[in-house]
């Protein structure tokens, strides 16, 4: 007898349904579902269930983000500031009604499209979740703040100097007064765990570097920066700069503020959607946040960029050890990827993070659902909010035979144009982007400058390209273990431009690809038909990551980038 299913979601939402396909296209022989509840996970075979009805009770509402900070004890000056700024009513969502249901037609036009894995999945329901950190009333209190009214006096002495424009402003809900600033640079429009805010330490020599990422909050001109440092400083911090217990190369270390555990010992305080983490120290966007804090290289993941895929955990399914929980990769549907416009004929493509993947954390590729063999693509993304000043724009990405060329533009201005990403051996490559192998540091001067001359640098040396587990994080790039990505050509990163921000606003980056024709890769030697096959076809775009680098650390020869 099937199973009609009743859920009265009381703290987690239905996440998930994974119909599994296999290379043919056609559905494996059990396809299945997934529920999380606040009771855990539970798989059910889809032959057995013949409808699902989901109620949302009270308790449910009574532990949405906003009620979940409100309601505890520890949070009592941060939930009423949340509810006077009028932010909190920005915390309720939790499932887009307007996603649509696919068939399972519809569901196999897109696995043809996406040929990159045996195995795929596309959400079933797209959630919405939120996470926010939050300074408890004692660690205000150390800092002689005990009152909304203490807070506000705090927040004006930071925003009033760092937006003299606003001063003045007495309404608490206008997202120019302080209080709402103060509240909305603790905010994020995704969910996430503890181990997601920064990618898997494993895949880094973390000697070398602080594994970090960038994340845009819901105040607009506002980034928030992610540090997980190893050593005697282990943790995840907020505004952190170094390297480890010491000074970036720059000679520059802030602290920031340390993401802290309950009472109880949990890192994650968890509401029905999304999370919230005590903090030990105030969080603002300051001045001295902007001017020194951030004044650095931005090296942003592709899966940072958008909410969607950080709220439906693609992180988290590259574990800490470095193994996988599955066997395929995620497609998101273009039109429902929040800070992502995409050509309608577009899908979005989701490699997994792979420790033993020739990429930075992960492949987000795009690319012609309609005619995939054309391979066009066209998407504008939005760039997490810089700090005012001059930037070089770079991105990263692997290069294969097939990659197309690319035309960047930024907020319409355009910054490069037919960038070229094809790979058909490592000579050609070699030749046209000025790549040597590292021999010794003398020439290596040589080799950087003339990359740079060329419009290219190598791939992030702190990045590991390893073939044993965990304890490879800990390595050297010498390991006989693995390899940095600086000594892959295919990972070189494209110098795109430069452009200036003014402080105030995230811009937005435009990315077309430009195919290349049969008689274009006849010219470069490629004739059999493993390349051009009748009706040559480009792999799609594949958006790596994402570097945003001052100027003055770009052209300081003194102190040359990794």
């Amino acid at each position: 007898m099937k199973r009609q299913i009743l859920y009265l979601l009381s703290t987690v939402v239905l996440v998930a349904a994974q119909p599994a396909l296999n290379s043919a296209g056609t559905a494996r022989a059990q396809q299945f579902l997934v529920v999380e509840t606040a009771e855990g996970r539970e798989v059910l075979l889809a032959d057995e269930v013949e409808s699902i009805t989901v109620e949302r009770d009270s308790v449910f509402y009574d532990h949405l983000l906003p009620a979940a900070i409100a309601a505890d004890p520890a949070t009592q000056i941060f939930g009423q500031v949340l509810q006077l700024t009028g932010l909190a009513d920005s915390l309720t969502a939790f499932v887009d009604d307007t996603y649509p249901e696919m068939t399972d037609k519809e569901r196999i036009r897109w696995f043809y499209s996406f040929n990159v894995s045996n195995y795929m999945e596309i959400p079933i329901v797209r959630r919405r979740s939120f996470t926010a950190f939050v300074e408890p009333d004692s660690v205000f209190a150390a800092h002689g703040i005990r009152s909304l009214k203490d807070l506000e006096a705090y927040a004006r002495r930071i925003y009033d100097e760092a937006f003299p424009e606003d001063k003045g402003i007495s309404d608490p809900a206008d997202r120019r007064h302080p209080l709402n600033r103060f509240v909305a640079y603790h905010l994020l429009p995704f969910g996430s765990t503890y181990d997601e805010l920064t990618p898997n330490p494993i895949m880094f020599y973390r000697r070398l570097a602080d594994v970090a990422d960038w994340y845009q909050t819901l105040l607009p001109c506002g980034s928030l920066k992610f540090s997980r440092p190893r050593g005697e400083e282990e943790g995840i911090y907020l505004n952190r700069r170094g390297i480890a217990s010491d000074p970036d190369p720059y000679g520059l270390k802030v602290r920031g503020a340390r993401i802290i555990p309950s009472k109880s010992g949990e890192w994650t305080q968890t509401a029905s959607n999304g999370a919230y983490y005590y903090i030990d120290d105030l969080l603002a966007y300051d001045l001295t946040t902007q001017r020194e804090t951030l004044n650095e290289r931005w090296r942003i993941s592709a899966l940072s960029l958008s909410p969607d895929f950080m709220t439906h955990g693609i992180r988290a399914l590259a574990p800490l050890d470095g193994t996988l929980n599955f066997d395929y990769d995620r497609v998101f549907i273009s039109s429902y990827l929040d800070n992502y416009i995409v050509a309608d004929s577009s899908y979005v493509g989701v490699l997994l993070p792979r420790k033993y993947y020739w990429n930075y954390e992960t492949d987000i590729s795009f690319q012609a659902i309609e005619h995939p063999e054309q391979g066009r693509c066209d998407l504008t993304l939005a760039l997490p909010a810089l700090p005012e000043g001059d930037y070089e724009l770079r991105f990263g990405t692997t290069m294969y035979a097939r990659s197309p060329r690319v035309r960047f533009s930024l907020d319409g201005v355009l910054l490069a144009d037919s960038v070229d990403f094809q790979n058909i051996n490592d000579k050609q490559l070699e030749e046209r982007i000025g790549w040597k192998d590292y021999t010794t540091d003398s020439a290596e001067v040589y080799v950087r400058r003339e990359m740079r001359s060329r419009g290219w640098m190598r791939g992030p040396k702190e990045r590991a390209l390893c073939t044993i587990g965990a304890g490879a994080q800990y390595d050297e790039p010498t390991s006989a273990n693995s390899w940095p990505m600086s000594s892959i050509a295919r990972n070189a990163r494209s110098v795109v431009g430069r452009f200036h921000s003014d402080g105030r606003r995230a811009k937005q980056l435009r990315i077309e690809s430009i195919p290349y024709t049969n008689e274009e890769m006849e010219q470069r030697g490629v004739v059999n038909g493993s390349y051009l096959g009748g009706s040559y076809y480009s792999e799609p775009i594949k958006l790596d990551y994402i570097e945003l680098c001052p100027v003055w650390i770009a052209d300081n020869e003194e102190i040359p980038e990794d």
